[in-house]
């Protein structure tokens, strides 16, 4: 293999490599503080979407309702950043609440957040009530059932604060949690947005598999690619191997629900 063959296969995988981390990079600024985020301060009014990253509260080791909030903030409270994990331990059985109060949240419209990815299993409260559910959430670890996928989740809303409350477990992960941004908007602008990011991560997955297929075929098949040109088999299998982590860490379109 001569040496530009060797700088074709590393510029091909650098590039590989670029379009994988630009797909997946998730740099929000922080706007919640303490368990609270004001909707003025945020690109909210513009863009009619903000993502709900920054500190929440966290009770770990503990599955909140509620009602355990009438008065507000409880003592045991910790100071989480989502998105982020906490480190799952036997003592704390892999459980715990997250609790987020929104502010000058209009009254006159559809709003939803976006749920990306809470592992493992959870449930979503919001203004008390049980707006999602996925997996088996408990205490115990013979009734758990995983359930973790991408999820649009609307409602409306009569006041300007709306109060988010997320209960996870968690026994099979090292860490758990919120790893991925939250996102409250619109409904119309949640809905373009998600299928503006589907079609892209659809379209970098075919192209990706496309091209990694198609060199594979000439590998196998043409005699004088099998026999001299093996940097042809490694670039194939490049372009499969970053096709499939973003298959698997991307949107996860074809598991996308919707929840009204």
């Amino acid at each position: 293999m001569n040496i530009q063959k060797i700088l074709f296969l590393l510029f091909s995988f650098a590039l590989l490599l670029i379009i994988t981390v630009l797909l997946l990079h998730n740099d929000q600024p922080f706007f919640a503080s303490q368990g609270t985020l004001n909707l003025n301060e945020t690109p909210f009014r513009d863009d009619k979407m903000t993502s709900l990253d920054g500190q929440w509260e966290f009770y770990e080791g503990t599955l909140y309702e509620p009602n355990d909030f009438t008065n507000g903030v409880r003592e045991n409270v910790e100071w989480m950043h989502v998105p982020g994990k906490w480190s799952a331990n036997a003592e704390k059985q892999g459980i715990g609440t997250y609790r987020l109060v929104i502010n000058n949240v209009p009254t006159d419209q559809v709003l939803g957040i976006k749920k990306q990815n809470i592992r493992s299993a959870s449930k979503i409260f919001i203004n008390g009530e049980l707006v999602s559910e996925e997996g088996n959430v408990t205490k115990e670890h013979a009734n758990y059932m995983e359930g973790n996928y991408p999820k649009l989740i609307f409602f409306e809303s009569d006041t300007q604060q709306v109060e988010v409350i997320i209960q996870v477990s968690d026994f099979y992960y090292t860490s758990a949690g919120i790893a991925n941004s939250i996102y409250f908007g619109e409904q119309g602008t949640l809905v373009t947005r998600s299928f503006k990011k589907g079609i892209v991560e659809l379209a970098i997955l075919t192209v990706l598999l496309t091209i990694g297929l198609l060199y594979i075929l000439l590998y196998l098949f043409v005699e004088r690619y099998r026999r001299k040109e093996f940097f042809i088999l490694a670039f194939a299998l490049s372009c499969i191997f970053f096709a499939l982590i973003n298959l698997c860490l991307g949107e996860r379109t074809r598991n996308r629900h919707f929840q009204h």
